[in-house]
């Protein structure tokens, strides 16, 4: 069999054991290109997962705003050095760069040197995509906010609903209320901090839905977890973004789509804190920090498990062969202990060994069977296990 992917599975539940993916079972697989995913995120001491399900249907979002400052809008302002005519769309096909471009232009041309590796690659496609644009920003306008605008930030500050945390992105301040065709005059200064401050803060809700708020799980939290954040290059995002008339659409479909994740935040969603005035503020529950850790590594997983593939569900001990959306075989698996953790991976597979050999590692001949035949020998009585020199 070629083209296999193994992908060990997650499911609500509260162990602490990660499996030892057995692939012996899959003898009666069809001969076809086949995914499967592994993994376990461990939180407190505690392992949790999600059974597959059917896709549920995501609640509306509910957000708040608050208010816009305004100013006067300066009518020119110099072109920065770095603008070059070889930069510039001409006349004839394109209008010129508004004031307000033009100085986000100058923003974008310092990078500050304490920038992460993805910061400074969201900033280079900031500073790349703003270089190529001409006309109005994509959310404000020398005379205000844009319709897209206050739908980009309407999503946003619903972040918390996607498991995400709306604090964590600088948003700025927007008036619900405003007609898209307000003349309130805002400064271009102010008004390129706030294109910026959205479209940056767009990427990096985009970087947080593709799961970087963890951007190497091997070395943050273990290096049995074999997993990544499912990248989108910034550059892409931003073009979906002017390409759109929702952004809001946008960021959502950033999110994992396997109906495991929906099915798991709609669950964060009921044991989030309610609305209160005497709660505001108010912790997570444990049941819901263990939701929201099996969501994170939803974000980890592969956008495409594909039409065939092989699911492993730790917590359940159980492996299920997919195809086409349909289980069609169901296995028991064998899970390692909690100081015996098998790699938590994803992969393509090459082949199937049927029976195959399993060579004993080194610390369990010495702390278990070695004391056992020094006893007589019981365990390997127990397991029916065979002594092979290397002449068999």
């Amino acid at each position: 069999m070629t083209g296999l992917r193994l992908t060990s599975a997650i499911a609500i539940a509260f162990l602490s054991s990660v499996a030892l993916v057995s692939i012996a079972s899959l003898a009666r697989a069809e001969d076809q290109p086949v995914s499967a995913t592994s993994g376990v995120l461990t939180t407190g001491g505690t392992s949790a997962a999600a059974a597959p399900a059917d896709a549920v249907t995501a609640p509306a979002p509910v957000t708040s705003h608050a208010p816009v400052t305004t100013g006067t809008l300066t009518p020119t302002i110099a072109a920065p050095a770095n603008v070059t005519a070889a930069n510039a769309i001409p006349d004839s096909v394109a209008p010129g760069a508004s004031a307000v471009i033009v100085e986000l232009r100058a923003k974008l041309a310092t990078a500050p040197s304490d920038m992460a590796e993805k910061e400074r690659a969201d900033h280079t496609a900031l500073t790349d995509f703003y270089a190529a644009r001409n006309g109005a920003g994509l959310w404000v306008t020398d005379t205000g906010f844009t319709a897209k605008a206050r739908a980009l930030v309407k999503e946003i500050e619903n972040a918390d609903a996607y498991g995400l945390d709306a604090k964590d992105f600088s948003l700025p301040e927007v008036l619900p209320d405003v007609p898209d065709n307000d003349t309130a005059a805002t400064s271009v200064d102010a008004a390129a901090t706030a294109e910026l401050q959205l479209s940056a803060a767009a990427l990096k809700y985009a970087r947080f839905a593709r799961g970087g708020r963890i951007a190497d799980p091997a070395a943050q939290l273990t290096t049995n977890l074999d997993r990544r954040p499912q990248w989108i290059e910034p550059k892409v995002i931003l073009d979906r973004l002017a390409g759109s008339e929702d952004p809001g659409a946008v960021l959502r479909s950033l999110q994992p789509q396997h109906p495991q994740f929906e099915k798991l935040r709609q669950l964060y969603v009921a044991a989030l804190p309610k609305p209160d005035t005497e709660k505001n503020g108010a912790p997570l529950s444990a049941a819901a920090k263990r939701l929201r850790a099996n969501m994170e590594m939803w974000r980890w997983m592969p956008d495409d498990m594909g039409a065939m593939h092989v699911f492993n569900n730790i917590p359940e001990f159980m492996q299920y062969v997919y195809k086409d959306g349909q289980v069609i075989r169901t296995e028991k698996i064998v899970a390692g202990m909690l100081d015996k953790q098998s790699t938590i991976f994803s992969r393509p597979l090459k082949y199937v060994v049927l029976r195959p050999q399993w060579r004993v590692p080194e610390s369990i001949k010495v702390n278990e069977l070695w004391p056992s035949l020094l006893r007589g020998g019981g365990l390997m009585r127990q397991y029916d296990l065979q002594l092979e020199t290397k002449d068999g």
